[in-house]
């Protein structure tokens, strides 16, 4: 079995089953994790507090990458573009326009 802290104030521990990866809370559990905030509008703020200290830096870094790999595309694209530009050119090809 694994415990994780999975309440944002990490007051509630979750258990894993490592054999089918199943989680569970124990009794009581619940209904701490559904008071640990008086206003719906204080949870919202905290898990995005959380998510942001926990997931940005990583999100930045995929952005980064998707970014590259697109300005990547857009050269090869161009090239191909200037090479044979007559295959932009609607019913000239009978493989369908890049």
């Amino acid at each position: 079995m694994l415990r994780h802290f999975f309440s944002v104030k990490r007051e509630v521990e979750v258990d894993e089953c490592a054999a089918c990866g199943g989680y569970w809370i124990d009794y009581g559990e619940l209904k701490t994790i559904r008071t640990q905030f008086a206003t719906e509008e204080e949870r919202k703020k905290t898990a995005d507090a959380y998510f942001t200290d926990i997931f940005d830096l990583e999100l930045t870094k995929i952005r980064a990458q998707s970014q590259e790999s697109a300005e990547k595309a857009r050269k090869i694209a161009n090239a191909f573009r200037f090479i044979c530009p007559s295959n932009y050119i609607r019913g000239k090809q009978e493989w369908g326009a890049f």
